[in-house]
């Protein structure tokens, strides 16, 4: 269960009301607490910018954080959304490449949006192992954020500062869309890069090949690159396709959500599916209210991704399986899809009949969307076209 840093709500409304009151009706207002009016104004933003990512996306503002409501409705609500989202995605990357000082880059950064999630991720109270232990007290890690807005790249300055999240942080300022990625960012060695919402914004030959550059020319050996993207049907594809193309090509490795280097059988089969996962958390109050407000539902934090390197990848066996679907549930049965070994033409549909329910096999009621499940019945799974579980 995902929870955001014990002071991360206080400095939020902090720094919203002394950043955006200045210069309104509401300058008295910047050093007060937080009150129903201030939900009310800064309510105003998250609406219009859920319409925008929702129903409306082909008439989002290309730099819509230059419009005030819009910058503080994303820093209200989306910001600890996306960050915690991140945190949860991060998790799948093995706790020991993080016991170490990492040199992060983060590429259309927004107000700090990766950097939360690499803070939150190791914070007390934050990010809670799969075992229900958080992590320990985290290495002090080095940031370079780069965006095209000035404006959030000063508010993710402004929020390390409140948030007190140490090491040092570099701001790089420039349209990484049209200019070259040397021209905004020089290249040297980083040790994570994040692309979190970012990638789509590109043609699909323009994503292939700033990847390339990323694992050639940036990625630090050893280095993971984590691209998540919002967990729609379109999009995701797109995703899975530029995996595929990324593995033919031989450019890197995929870590995760993928047990294996070969085509992607879900994106083989038909032309319906994606691959996302949902992350359980735990609303924070204040998102509970805006969610009343606006009548917005945000129980879950959905995403695709993918984790790549530049080193081969693990190796898994026969009994290491990852859960690609919810529970799919019908008269007299359930079925879960699982993706395991490469070379499968197509996913493993799994079921339980109703009558065979029995606390020998409650880990398939458990098992979610995303999780790694063992199996004890070896090639048996591989090898039958249909298999039930007792």
């Amino acid at each position: 269960m995902k929870q955001l840093p014990n002071n991360f709500e206080s400095a939020l409304k902090s720094y919203l009301k002394k950043t955006f009151y200045p210069g309104t009706r509401k300058e008295d207002f910047s050093v007060r607490d937080f009150t129903e009016g201030d939900y009310r104004f800064f309510a105003k933003g998250v609406g219009r910018l859920t319409e925008y990512f929702t129903s409306d996306r082909g008439s989002l503002p290309r730099n819509y954080f230059n419009q005030k409501d819009l910058r503080s409705g994303y820093l209200f609500y989306f910001l600890p959304v996306n960050a915690l989202k991140v945190a949860g995605l991060l998790n799948y990357i093995p706790d020991p490449f993080f016991q170490r000082p990492l040199k992060v880059l983060d590429l259309g950064s927004g107000p700090g949006t990766g950097m939360l999630g690499v803070h939150c991720r190791g914070a007390p109270m934050c990010a809670p192992s799969e075992k229900g232990q958080t992590h320990g007290s985290a290495p002090t890690h080095h940031y370079t954020l780069a965006d095209q807005n000035r404006d959030v790249l000063q508010d993710a300055l402004g929020l390390k500062t409140a948030l007190g999240i140490p090491g040092e942080l570099r701001i790089r300022a420039g349209d990484l869309l049209n200019n070259s990625l040397a021209k905004v960012v020089p290249p040297e060695p980083y040790d994570l890069i994040l692309l979190i919402n970012f990638l789509n914004e590109f043609s699909s030959e323009r994503r292939a090949s700033l990847l390339d550059i990323l694992l050639r020319r940036y990625l630090a050996p050893g280095g993971r690159i984590l691209i998540a993207e919002p967990a729609l049907q379109r999009i995701t594809r797109e995703l899975m396709e530029l995996r595929d193309e990324l593995l033919q090509t031989e450019r890197g490795h995929v870590y995760a959500p993928c047990l294996h280097q070969e085509a992607c059988p879900m994106l083989a089969h038909n032309q319906r599916d994606w691959c996302h996962i949902y992350l359980d958390w735990e609303r924070p109050r204040w998102i509970e209210k805006l969610d009343r407000m606006l009548h917005l539902r945000k129980e879950y934090l959905k995403s695709s991704f993918l984790i790549l390197g530049n080193e081969p990848a693990p190796t898994y066996t026969a009994e290491t399986w990852r859960v690609v679907s919810g529970h799919i549930n019908s008269k007299g049965k359930s079925e879960m899809l699982l993706c395991g070994p490469g070379g499968l033409p197509q996913l493993k549909r799994v079921t339980r009949l109703d009558r065979d329910q029995s606390p020998a096999n409650q880990d398939f009621d458990r098992a979610q969307r995303g999780d790694l499940v063992e199996t004890v019945v070896g090639d048996r799974l591989t090898k039958e076209k249909k298999f039930r579980v007792r």
